[in-house]
């Protein structure tokens, strides 16, 4: 039939006499039954045993896959760590059936919030961070989240912290902040961000036990990601805030030096017995290089003291 125009049978005489009006009768019901053409000229496509289905017209949107593999993920996935979103998935050519088969089949497994993975991805601190800011847009993984990301000795709680910029309600496993961050505190990470290693340790040392937060003090201050004027120009901005108390004491142990339990035993000792002449936490260089940062130094006598437990 000419394009436009609906083709039509004309009867010529009893039910047996129904011609087509040019070509074989066979080929145009075949053509009638596969596809045709409305007068508005938008396709519609038959599929047997199912109702007719008009086609998108739209420009903007990909096409409609109609088999996906089985293993199928959208391509942006790859640039979040393996994490995407139902909605990434159908933007990227999926159905909202598809989408649910696969969920429901275990092919696409839920990471935290709208966050989805295929199946076999182990659930990485990374994943999960992207997954949250997926949630979350415009949030900022911190505290304890951001501190599994960077491999902080922070003990981990099973929760997703984030701060948003506007006010959010808690969902299962995920718990909104609200505190001020600066453009330097933060990282961009894929889809989402993260606190930077020295701001997560401020941020962590006030929620944590006094025996966790000497050993974050530890760690952080013999990698050099917390310095005793870091710490200064934290308590200055935030005081009389919430966790200050920490971060003076955390002062306090780098001024001394005192890096451990034991150091500042030692340390206790050697005041109290007026012993002079020592620095503590000191670089020992000779001509190659560094040798080492040693806890107790007597320069003058060339005796070092190192303390374990």
């Amino acid at each position: 039939a000419p394009r436009g125009q609906i083709p039509r049978f004309v009867p010529s005489g009893g039910h047996k006499a129904r011609k087509w009006p040019s070509g074989s009768v066979a080929t145009a019901a075949l053509a009638v039954r596969r596809f045709w053409r409305s007068a508005d000229g938008r396709g519609v496509h038959r599929v047997k045993g199912s109702p007719l289905r008009k086609r998108s017209t739209g420009r903007n949107r990909p096409p409609v896959t109609t088999r996906l593999p089985l293993h199928w993920v959208p391509e942006v996935a790859w640039r979040q760590d393996g994490v995407f979103t139902a909605a990434q998935a159908i933007r990227a050519g999926a159905t909202p059936k598809q989408v649910r088969r696969f969920r429901e089949e275990g092919s696409w497994r839920r990471v935290i919030g709208v966050g989805l993975t295929r199946r076999g991805l182990a659930v990485t601190p990374g994943r999960l961070v992207q997954a949250g800011c997926l949630t979350w847009p415009g949030a900022v993984a911190a505290f304890a989240t951001a501190a599994a990301f960077h491999s902080l000795p922070v003990p981990a709680d099973g929760l997703f912290h984030a701060v948003v910029l506007r006010r959010r309600h808690a969902r299962p496993g995920m718990v909104p902040h609200e505190i001020p961050l600066g453009p330097d505190d933060v990282v961009p990470v894929g889809a989402g961000a993260v606190t930077t290693p020295s701001r997560t340790v401020l941020d962590c040392l006030g929620r944590l036990s006094r025996e966790d937060a000497d050993r974050l003090v530890t760690w952080a201050a013999t990698r050099e990601i917390v310095t005793a004027d870091l710490l200064a120009r934290a308590i200055d901005a935030r005081s009389p805030a919430w966790g200050t108390r920490a971060l003076r004491r955390a002062l306090a142990d780098v001024d001394r030096g005192a890096l451990s339990a034991g150091e500042r035993r030692l340390h206790r000792l050697l005041e109290r017995d007026r012993l002079r002449g020592w620095e503590a936490d000191v670089q020992v260089h000779d001509g190659d290089g560094l040798i080492g940062r040693v806890d107790v130094l007597f320069p003058a006598s060339k005796v070092v003291i190192e303390v374990d437990g």
